[in-house]
């Protein structure tokens, strides 16, 4: 008595990607066209405005985001009372000097005090309250052990 051979099991589907379609394809190396498959010139356009998209919001965001001020006459001009967040010096470039304000609306400013000549930067330390009155460049740094009251003093050009 001879045993019939095990059923074989049918084979595995392939592998289908939404929007892609099938991945098998035919012997001559063309995809087959099924119904609903998205057809390659139109996944370009679709790919193309996509990049248009993410370009244009980076060039909205670059033109809508805040200065940073850096001049004498803009940080003259500006009133702080705040705490300082974070403290930016440049490693590779030492003469960047930046801090981040949060006011007491609790709005976010970055301070550029490059053009300073002061010892204001090396005074000033994360968690200090920094006040300064609009129109002047006396700044009062005030923190747990001590308070200083600072001048600033930019280069003349």
């Amino acid at each position: 008595m001879e045993t019939p051979p095990p059923r074989r099991r049918p084979p595995t589907p392939k592998l289908k990607f939404p929007l892609f379609g099938n991945s098998d394809k035919d012997s001559d190396g063309a995809g087959k066209n099924i119904e609903g498959d998205i057809n390659p010139r139109h996944m370009m356009y679709l790919l193309g405005v996509m990049v248009f998209f993410m370009v244009g919001y980076e060039y909205y965001k670059s033109n809508k985001a805040d200065k940073i001020p850096k001049s004498q006459s803009s940080i003259q001009n500006m009133e702080w009372k705040g705490k300082v967040k974070r403290k930016f010096m440049g490693y590779d470039k030492p003469d960047i000097n930046m801090f981040e304000l949060i006011d007491s609306s609790g709005t976010k400013r970055t301070i550029d005090i490059s053009d300073d000549n002061s010892t204001f930067f090396e005074a000033l330390m994360p968690r200090d309250s920094v006040y300064k009155a609009k129109e002047s460049l006396k700044v009062r740094i005030k923190n747990y052990t001590k308070d200083t009251t600072i001048v600033l003093q930019f280069a003349q050009n």
